[in-house]
């Protein structure tokens, strides 16, 4: 299943997720008890403070990969960040990190929980 099977526009997948910290606060109750947080970016973005992030992340006991394989939801040629922490639910404070990270930089992203 692929964003625009879910009624998400072209537009709309280039369009990102919204940028700023308004727009990140906006949703982020709806991801408290996440297991998994994927964000997408276009190889034409760049990615500035991915290493910082993930430092980070790393150092609180989290996977971090950056992929380029396998299927997109949100199309072709998008690259996806996977935030885990090895099944068990992302600690809130990080996962306000790179939530925000992404929103500062106006990336899609998805999260999946338990159940």
């Amino acid at each position: 299943m692929s964003m625009r099977d879910r009624g998400f526009t072209r537009r709309d997948i280039r369009g990102g997720s919204g940028a700023g910290a308004e727009v990140a606060s906006e949703h982020f109750d709806e991801m408290i008890g996440t297991v998994e947080l994927y964000i997408y970016r276009h190889p034409s973005k760049k990615i500035k403070g991915y290493t910082a992030l993930k430092s980070t992340l790393e150092a609180q006991g989290c996977e971090v990969d950056l992929t380029a394989a396998g299927a997109s939801p949100v199309g072709k040629g998008y690259e996806a960040i996977r935030i885990a922490n090895n099944g068990a639910e992302i600690p809130t404070p990080l996962l306000r990190r790179a939530h925000g990270w992404a929103h500062q930089r106006n990336f899609l992203h998805m999260f999946y929980k338990r159940g």
